[in-house]
């Protein structure tokens, strides 16, 4: 027997030394630092070397030994990577102070180089940077209606020194206005910033900020040290950055303070023809709608109402019916007054005259059922029109599931295919000028028993007038010329489809029933019953349907919708419905119902709460969850020894706490949270998970709001 030996041989590796300092390649260098300049009050101090410097574990060099700021911030010193170091503070940075950063040169690099000499360099703590303002400030546009005894809020990032920034901000008014053109402003008070405050207050330095800078921002109130003048327009100057010792960057912001109360100006509700109305009426100032209700009237005499009583604007609809061609005068009463107190002056009144129609056509469009028992026409509305040109196109049945699958909003790519059969309506029109009509466009009556036979046609409705362009709706309606009413309801596995007559409501017994798929092939058929209905308890997979989301996973199925249309035939008469999440006309919103998506479709329902809606940093955080099995309808307790997983999270999204408690008998469990006295002001949430088909899946989620109150 031939027998084979292995030989295994042991071959040891050993390490080369560091290369010694004659043997370098070249000194040592730092090649990049941050921050090089102004730095936020949350910055990170980093050296990066030209080669590694902290190779391994157990060839790591103290960084405490090689970087040394001055004065000294408090923070973790690490090793980000072998070429870099890294000070992540513990606290924000000082601001208006300046940072010396050394970088000492007694340690070697793996290679045995060494920095020639110690590197340093100096960056500088921005100072409180200018955020926001209100009701002036950056962002914010230009108000116009500026009080003479208007204090102004602006939001700087960190606490300001409130003598600096009153000897830095004035507000500048034009020599036109007569006066001083100096007013300058006083900072009396600075505070954080509240949960009441204004939107642009509160998200001063943007969505996109860094949030943990967000405790030391300060709303600072400005107050002019002399009322402002009115009726003139102005510039708020502050400086971008309350320095050290002095400010760096003036900020410029326009406004206007308000005038006299006037009427402004009288126009059409959409800006260019108004037959019958809106009017839309503007004042130079503000004026509640109470006031406008009151104090306004249309000549010739004209009821109208307003969107708000209670609400204060400039320019207010005026919504009536009013006449054609017709001169109206909108007349204010001289004992309105504006929002400031001040009594109308100038012209009371102002006047407009409302036009006839333009040219237009309208008609259903989408997918529309024309009766086949009755005219069979499409009602048509249209006015100052002479010629309905109406193009018919009949769709192959080839391309019965193209047509469906096109939306009203979608380009319509069929239409050129379809032109090449194509028959064309010119119908004249009876036209009496600004009267608007109804003509029906007649359909013929299709026999469904004769082979290839359309179903649908795709119509366009054009129209001319008189010395005018053609005037068309833009739109394509699918229009069936049918007596049957087809109601589907087809699920991923099941189907059901009820057929009634459309002139008497009767069930039709006996109709070919044809589920077909988003290409057109057919999935499933049947026979309508004495009901009139057709059941497909078991339809097979379809060749395309809608494609599920990723991970919409429930028990015994891939979870996508079912996608397609159901097509009828009962003697000489055919229909057509389709079965679309996306249907212009006949979509699951439109009736309030949303398909289930991912963990939803699993069957499991849960409710989370918390025992109040808000609480102080410091306090703690009852929660509740109730978790059952089954569907809506069938929920029942869930097993015994069945456990939840509590996901507390903060305002960012993060985890504060995760834990796996089991449910009571009752299917139920409670946890507490105890939030930290830092916690930040804001919503969290509590996401409860039961695990099923081996996955950890969402059943429930509430929030609350963390806030400071009293």
């Amino acid at each position: 027997m031939l027998r084979i030996r292995r030989t295994y041989i042991a071959v040891a590796f050993t390490l080369a030394a560091p290369l010694a300092a004659g043997a370098q390649t070249g000194a040592l260098r730092v090649i990049r630092v941050s921050p090089t300049s102004d730095a936020p009050v949350t910055a990170m101090i980093t050296v990066t070397f030209d080669r590694p410097v902290a190779g391994s574990l157990d060839r790591t060099i103290d960084p405490a030994t090689i970087l040394r700021v001055e004065p000294a911030i408090a923070g973790k010193l690490e090793w980000r990577d072998p070429v870099t170091i890294r000070l992540t503070p513990t606290t924000t940075l000082q601001p208006n102070r300046s940072y010396t950063v050394t970088v000492a040169n007694g340690f070697r690099a793996m290679d045995g180089s060494a920095l020639a000499e110690p590197y340093r360099f100096t960056f500088r703590v921005q100072g409180p940077l200018l955020l926001a303002g209100s009701p002036v400030g950056p962002k914010q546009g230009i108000n116009h209606h500026i009080t003479p005894a208007q204090k102004f809020d602006l939001v700087y990032s960190s606490p300001v020194d409130l003598a600096k920034l009153s000897a830095a901000s004035f507000i500048e008014f034009s020599g036109t206005c007569g006066g001083q053109s100096i007013i300058r402003l006083t900072a009396t008070t600075q505070r954080r910033i509240r949960p009441e405050d204004p939107n642009p207050l509160k998200q001063a330095g943007g969505y996109q900020r860094d949030r943990a800078a967000d405790s030391l921002r300060r709303i600072i109130q400005l107050t002019p040290q002399t009322p402002l003048p009115k009726g003139c327009a102005g510039t708020l100057v502050a400086p971008n950055e309350v320095a050290d010792q002095t400010t760096r960057g003036l900020a410029r912001e326009a406004f206007e303070t308000y005038g006299e109360l006037r009427l402004d100006s009288l126009s059409c509700g959409d800006g260019k023809s108004c037959p019958t109305g809106p009017l839309v009426v503007k004042f130079t100032n503000p004026v509640r709608g109470s006031e406008v209700l009151r104090r306004v009237t249309l000549v010739p005499a004209a009821k109208f109402t307003i969107r708000d009583t209670t609400a204060e604007s400039t320019t207010w609809t005026l919504d009536g019916k009013l006449q054609l061609h017709t001169g109206y005068a909108v007349i204010a009463d001289t004992a309105i007054r504006d929002v400031f107190g001040q009594p109308l002056r100038g012209n009371p009144a102002l006047g407009l005259r409302t036009t006839g129609y333009e040219p237009a056509i309208n008609h259903a469009y989408g997918h529309v059922t024309v009766e086949r028992v009755g005219f069979r026409t499409l009602a048509v509305e249209h006015v100052n029109i002479d010629t309905l040109v109406a193009t018919i196109i009949p769709v192959p049945e080839t391309l019965e599931a193209k047509a469906l699958s096109q939306t009203r909003w979608s380009t319509d790519s069929m239409w050129p295919k379809l032109l090449r059969g194509a028959t064309v309506q010119r119908i004249a029109v009876r036209n009496i000028v600004d009267r608007p009509m109804i003509t029906g466009i007649r359909f013929p009556t299709l026999n469904a028993m004769t082979p290839h036979t359309p179903t649908m046609f795709a119509v366009r409705i054009a129209g001319r007038s008189s010395g005018k362009d053609t005037v068309a709706t833009g739109a394509t309606s699918l229009v069936q010329v049918t007596d049957l009413g087809v109601h589907a309801k087809i699920g991923a596995r099941e189907g059901v489809v009820w057929v009634t007559g459309v002139s008497d409501g009767l069930a039709k017994a006996g109709a070919a029933v044809v589920v077909h798929d988003v290409n057109g092939r057919v999935v499933a058929t049947a026979r309508t019953d004495a009901q009139g209905i057709a059941r497909f308890p078991r339809l097979t997979e379809p060749a395309a349907t809608a494609p599920a989301n990723e991970g919409d996973e429930g028990e015994g199925g891939s979870g996508a919708d079912f996608e397609g249309y159901v097509s009828v035939t009962f003697g000489t008469d055919r229909a057509i419905t389709s079965i679309s999440a996306w249907d212009a006309d006949l979509s699951p919103y439109h009736f309030n119902v949303e398909s289930a998506s991912s963990d939803e479709r699993l069957p499991l329902a849960g409710a989370a709460f918390t025992e109040r809606g808000i609480y102080k940093p410091g306090e703690r955080v009852y929660a509740k969850t109730i978790v059952r099995n089954g569907s809506l309808g069938a929920l029942r307790a869930t097993s015994p020894g069945d456990s939840v997983k509590w996901l507390f999270h903060d305002r960012e999204g993060g985890v504060l706490r995760e834990v796996t408690t089991a449910l009571s008998a009752f299917g139920t469990a409670d946890q507490t949270l105890d939030l930290p006295a830092s916690a930040a002001v804001g919503t969290y949430s509590v996401q409860i998970q039961a695990k099923r088909q081996g996955k950890w899946r969402r059943v429930a989620a509430t929030s609350y709001r963390v806030a400071e109150y009293r």
